[in-house]
């Protein structure tokens, strides 16, 4: 019984071929909107590539120093990481590096503008960087202040040509750097660890920068499990309490708190103090968001679906004459619909992967990989599903009861 009410849907898809592209459109273009955006979420804040331990991470950043003169927003100096946050309880490793900055070399005759990053040699612990050459640099090249530079591949190309790099210089503005490792490409949009140049943290450390409480920095801190990740954020807040000021006339409380990746996107996107959890009213906007982009096709779908019934009403009334029931009749309608359905998801997920795979050549998100994981796919599926079963099941279930001698006439009482 199924199979040949799947016949015949197939088959009255095909001969209704307007009303069948206008719902597969509205099916596709819903489906590709919503893969598109789990994609670049996906690729800019999962854990994987360099940042797989992110899900055990947490990280310290945006901070506000303020008193009764000034109000300073920004990022973490070094003196305040290196006195206030190191040797937190539960935390197993934890490295300090800068946000990335632009400088600019020469290739021949051509001016290249690099993404310059400092870290320290822990940074290569925490973050899994895959080698193409060489090593990265090392505590002791931190320590005595050595010239030395990680590069990723775009930049051996663009710099070195084919060429191995390692052991070669690297001119950057006025200085020399002698390269010791190539790493693979990283996401402009992972932004703990994208760069195309990697230096040691302490060629940009002076004495009066060790001693600031703000600056251009970021610590990440990998939990060794032991405590709930509640408690160190409590245990970082307590330590901004006890922080010493160079000048309490003018500053006099820092603010800021330990936070995933995530509540760092929550508080760029949704906005608020530092030490304001957004991440449940960013969930809240992404979900009703969701719902309301979904509910606009669902609404366009239960018109055109309307317009579809109607448009069978002699037929409906004929099948109604000769003894087919009102739930034959609607139950119908919805196996149409969720052929429809799968239908449109097949299609929408190959055009995702078309439209993901342009975007990465054509290099508006330099070094960018996307990929469409599978349960995103079928989430968004049941989803579409279940509003493609929503849009139909009123239009379905009303022409189903209307008497055949009304059906036959077009559906008008």
């Amino acid at each position: 019984m199924l199979k040949s009410t799947l016949i015949l849907s197939l088959k009255i898809l095909g001969r209704r071929k307007f009303f069948t592209f206008v719902s597969l459109f509205g099916i596709c273009f819903t489906l590709v909107a919503l893969m598109l955006v789990a994609a670049i979420i996906d690729h800019s804040f999962a854990a994987r590539g360099p940042e797989s331990d992110l899900d055990r991470m947490l990280l310290a950043g945006r901070m506000v120093m303020s008193g009764p003169r000034s109000t300073w927003n920004g990022y973490a100096g070094w003196g305040f990481l290196d006195r206030y946050a190191r040797d937190l309880p539960g935390v197993d490793a934890m490295t300090v590096f800068s946000v990335t900055g632009r400088i600019s070399t020469f290739a021949g005759a051509n001016k290249v503008t690099l993404s310059v990053r400092h870290a320290d040699a822990e940074y290569w612990r925490l973050f899994h960087f895959r080698f193409l050459e060489g090593a990265p640099f090392t505590e002791a090249d931190v320590d005595e202040v050595r010239r030395v530079a990680v590069i990723n591949e775009a930049t051996r190309r663009r710099v070195f040509g084919e060429a191995e790099a390692v052991g070669r210089t690297l001119e950057l503005g006025s200085e020399r750097y002698r390269v010791v490792g190539v790493v693979e490409d990283v996401s402009v949009l992972r932004l703990l660890t994208t760069g195309d140049v990697y230096l040691p943290l302490s060629l940009r450390l002076t004495p009066q920068s060790r001693a600031r409480l703000m600056g251009s920095y970021m610590a990440a801190f990998r939990l060794d499990g032991s405590l709930p990740p509640g408690e160190i954020q409590a245990e970082f807040a307590s330590r901004l309490e006890h922080v010493e000021f160079e000048d309490p006339e003018r500053y006099d409380s820092l603010r800021g708190r330990l936070m995933t990746r995530l509540d760092v996107i929550a508080l760029g996107i949704v906005g608020g103090d530092v030490d304001e959890n957004r991440t449940p009213l960013l969930g809240v906007i992404l979900a009703a968001g969701t719902l309301l982009f979904m509910a606009l096709p669902a609404l366009n779908l239960t018109n055109v679906n309307m317009s579809r019934i109607f448009e069978r009403s002699s037929e409906i009334g004929v099948r109604k004459a000769f003894g087919a029931s009102a739930r034959h009749l609607a139950g119908q309608f919805l196996l149409e619909n969720a052929v429809l359905c799968v239908l449109g998801g097949l299609l929408s997920y190959g055009i995702t992967l078309l439209v993901l795979d342009a975007v990465e050549r054509s290099g508006l998100i330099p070094h960018a990989s996307f990929s469409v994981e599978p349960a995103v796919f079928l989430w968004g599926l049941l989803a579409a599903l279940v509003f493609s079963v929503m849009s139909g099941l009123g239009p379905a279930w009303r022409m189903s009861r209307l008497p055949p001698v009304v059906a036959l006439r077009g559906g008008d009482r």
